[in-house]
Order: C-alpha cells, then sequence, then structure tokens
C-alpha cells in the first residue's frame, strides 16, 4: 500500500571539517519522529579551543522507518534522506550574545530546505569544553511517497 507521508523523522549529525577538507564526525542527535519542526533535547559535547577556527557542518537527515529501533550511532547514513545541510564555526556561535545562531539548510538543488538554530552551552567542568543543541523549523518534506504501511506511531 502506497500512503503519504507528511512528516519527517529528522537527526542532526554534527562535523569538524579537518584543513583536508575531510569530516570528522562529532555527534549525531536522537531521532524525532513526525516533525518539520525539531527540538532536539541530546546535546553534542565539544571542545572549544579559543585560537583555531573550527569549521562545523551540521548535515539533517530523514531516517527510515525501518531504522527507527536502531541505535542512531549504529544507523548508515547513506541508507537515509538528506535533507540538507549548514556551515559555520564555532566561533560564530559563542560570540552571539545569547549563544545561538540561526542559519540556513541548504542542499544541492535547493537554496532554503529550512532553518537550524544551533545553541552552545560551556560545561560546567571546563571553560573549554562546550555541548551544542539543534533546533529545526520548516524542514522540506523529502518522503513525500512513502512505501510503509504505517509509522510507529499511528499502530
Amino acid at each position: 500500500m502506497l500512503m503519504i507521508n507528511l512528516q519527517s523523522d529528522p537527526m542532526a549529525v554534527v562535523y569538524l571539517k579537518k584543513p583536508d577538507g575531510s569530516l570528522q564526525e562529532l555527534g549525531r542527535t536522537e531521532v524525532i519522529l513526525n516533525n518539520l519542526n525539531p527540538s532536539w533535547i541530546g546535546k553534542i559535547p565539544l571542545a572549544y579551543q579559543f585560537e583555531m577556527v573550527q569549521p562545523l557542518v551540521i548535515h539533517i537527515y530523514d531516517i527510515d522507518t525501518k531504522y527507527h529501533n536502531i541505535p542512531v550511532k549504529t544507523l548508515n547514513l547513506r541508507d537515509q534522506d538528506f535533507i540538507g545541510e549548514a556551515n559555520c564555526a564555532l566561533s560564530e556561535i559563542f560570540t552571539k550574545r545569547d549563544r545561538t545562531l540561526t542559519l540556513k539548510l541548504h542542499n544541492r538543488t535547493s537554496k532554503n530546505v529550512g532553518i537550524l538554530n544551533v545553541h552552545a552551552e560551556e560545561t560546567v567542568t571546563s571553560r573549554n569544553a562546550a555541548e551544542i543543541v539543534f533546533r529545526c523549523t520548516n524542514l522540506n518534506n523529502v518522503d513525500l511517497l512513502s512505501k510503509s504501511v504505517c509509522r510507529p506511531s499511528e499502530k
């Protein structure tokens, strides 16, 4: 049975862009089910080095229903639908008064597939450690036609 799916199941993945252009994964958020305006609860810890530029790349994926019971760290991202990405330097977040930076999400075919808010907090244990949290609004739905019979929350 073919069903129209009006929501995505987004997850954010954060990378550090190395000087050679390669990406080092720093962490993943949880999957938020059936939501085009997710606010992730999980925080991603990272080391903030004041004297270095630390370029971040954030990818947002729509996680396929059949992977919902699999730990996010083990998900193969090639099996998921790519929604979009945003780029910034970690220092851009820390220099904002409220430590929240708003970025436009884009992908290869569209310049605007949603908005990403990135918020950084210093950890209590160290001034050189931070945790970042994410919130998206107005995500494009990349999975308009789904072959799944129903979502787990609809059972």
